[in-house]
């Protein structure tokens, strides 16, 4: 016996389950995932835009510290997993946390050799398989990848060290001697965190090939081949050269231009005066 709803009552439905509602979100993110690999595959085997000398095929990760280093280590295992689709490029562009993604695969580990590098940084031999993935799994990466970067303990270093790089900044803006400060620590904590554990030395010049080094050297003496990096040389010659772009705002500091009480000070005269290139210059 079944009861009839009362009139104008709409009809119900049980709720899905949490094991159906689990399924289709993996059905979903496998088919864009899938999508996007093979479009991004589809481009890069365009081969003939980065050899015919006019175009050529680049790579560009967004910003956003941690978060974008993981998402661009995700895009270049999914790349190199593709025929190592990642050989095909000519450059690669990275804001911030995407310049540290970029910094480590063309920089990290230039004592191996290029497939070597790539194979410690990008370990293909894990899956990139959505459903497959695991919290244990990811426990388990291995610190040698360029991925586990971004669980390196960066806030915890910067928290220990701060008052040290602090009373550095005050004895410098007291006395005028060049010491440590707030945006050294920042300095360092990004190297120490990103780039030292690839092998990656701090205040070098980025440099897209030896050949080049070698023209800087030569003409200019105040320069030697140890102040600059080049990247690896892979079987179709260098890497990509990174080319990086990175904005920071800290807390307001008295005397500091740099930080945000002034800028937004700037802002508002710029604003005020028309908001223009011009006036922004001026301010």
């Amino acid at each position: 016996m079944t009861t009839k709803p009362a009139p104008g009552a709409l009809p119900t439905t049980a709720p899905p389950t949490r094991a159906y509602v689990q399924a289709r979100r993996l059905a979903a993110q496998r088919t864009t995932e899938e999508a996007a690999m093979a479009e991004a595959a589809r481009l890069l085997a365009k081969s003939s835009l980065a050899s015919n000398g006019s175009d050529q095929l680049g790579l560009s990760l967004n910003g956003g510290g941690n978060h974008a280093l993981s998402a661009g280590y995700g895009i270049l295992r999914g790349l190199f997993k593709k025929d190592d689709a990642c050989s095909k490029l000519d450059m690669m562009l990275g804001v911030s946390g995407g310049m540290w993604t970029t910094a480590i695969y063309a920089f990290g580990y230039r004592d191996l050799s290029n497939a070597e590098a790539l194979t410690k940084l990008l370990d293909p031999s894990r899956s990139c398989d959505p459903s497959r993935i695991t919290l244990d799994l990811l426990n388990e990466l291995d610190s040698g990848t360029l991925g586990y970067s971004a669980v390196r303990p960066f806030g915890c270093r910067a928290l220990i060290l701060w008052p040290a790089y602090l009373a550095g900044g005050l004895v410098s803006q007291l006395t005028g001697l060049n010491t440590v400060n707030a945006h050294q620590l920042w300095i360092d904590s990004v190297h120490s965190t990103y780039l030292a554990p690839y092998g990656i030395k701090q205040g070098k010049f980025m440099a897209p090939n030896q050949e080049t080094i070698d023209a800087f050297v030569k003409a200019d003496p105040d320069v030697t081949a140890a102040d600059f990096i080049a990247p690896r040389v892979g079987k179709d010659g260098p890497l990509p050269l990174p080319m990086g772009a990175f904005t920071m705002i800290g807390p307001s500091i008295p005397n500091q231009s740099n930080f945000l009480g002034p800028l937004k000070e700037m802002q508002k005269r710029s604003v005020e005066e028309g908001g223009t290139t011009e006036a922004a210059q001026k301010a």
